[in-house]
């Protein structure tokens, strides 16, 4: 679990893609945060466990201003938007939701699955338009005790794409906080949001400072307080 140590570049709410994915700080940036998806039931579980028992600060939007709030968010976050559903519970799925409208989001990608096929095509700009009553459509359908129609399988790839992919306020708000309720019924139709395997880059992350930068700021910060010191004499 990170304790405190989110800073990155600035600050525990880094400028620089879950969810969503304008101008928050790369998920692989984040310092003391460890991306791992075989252990991710673990580790979601217990930052999960944090979350609520600490709920009185961690869901509300005192949250984002907490270094352990936001550090335990991003363990969730993270996990939940990079790694496969069978990698984690689904009680962490579902209840992460219930904190996202306190933080602002890591960016981080879906990892590609091999044996999956690529999701169909959205225009996220238009998801309003086009999907905006998917939701009722697939209850319609009953997709949620039986996804094996093609109609149920399209639509859930859809949403799963346009979910992974597109701007949260881009989304209808059923389709944010519904998805997960259909996916041990539609776990047959998943597809990919990603199009090829990939390593989380962290040549994007911006380095910390030299040892060598650290002493010349130092010895700045010495010389300007002996100067006004000496000028108050």
């Amino acid at each position: 679990m990170i304790t405190a140590a989110l800073f990155s570049g600035g600050g525990i709410r880094a400028e620089d893609d879950h969810d969503h994915h304008d101008d928050h700080v790369q998920c692989q940036c984040v310092s003391g945060l460890t991306i791992n998806c075989a252990t991710a039931a673990t580790t979601t579980t217990a930052a999960l466990n944090y979350l609520e028992a600490n709920d009185a600060v961690c869901k509300t939007a005192a949250g984002e201003n907490n270094a352990q709030c936001v550090s335990n968010y991003y363990i969730v976050q993270a996990h939940h938007d990079h790694c496969s559903h069978e990698d984690m519970p689904l009680e962490v799925e579902t209840e992460l939701h219930h904190f996202e409208s306190f933080y602002e989001d890591c960016e981080i990608r879906r990892q590609f699955d091999s044996d999956l096929d690529a999701c169909p095509a959205i225009d996220c700009a238009n998801i309003l338009t086009d999907m905006g009553s998917i939701v009722t459509e697939m209850s319609e359908e009953n997709c949620n005790t039986d996804c094996s129609s093609d109609t149920c399988k399209t639509k859930y790839q859809k949403m799963l794409m346009a979910h992974d992919t597109c701007e949260e306020d881009q989304l209808p708000t059923a389709l944010e906080t519904t998805l997960h309720d259909y996916e041990e019924a539609c776990e047959a139709n998943l597809c990919n949001t990603s199009p090829a395997a990939f390593t989380l880059d962290t040549s994007v992350c911006s380095p910390p400072p030299s040892p060598a930068t650290k002493a010349i700021v130092s010895k700045l910060i010495l010389g300007l307080t002996a100067s006004v010191a000496y000028l108050l004499m």
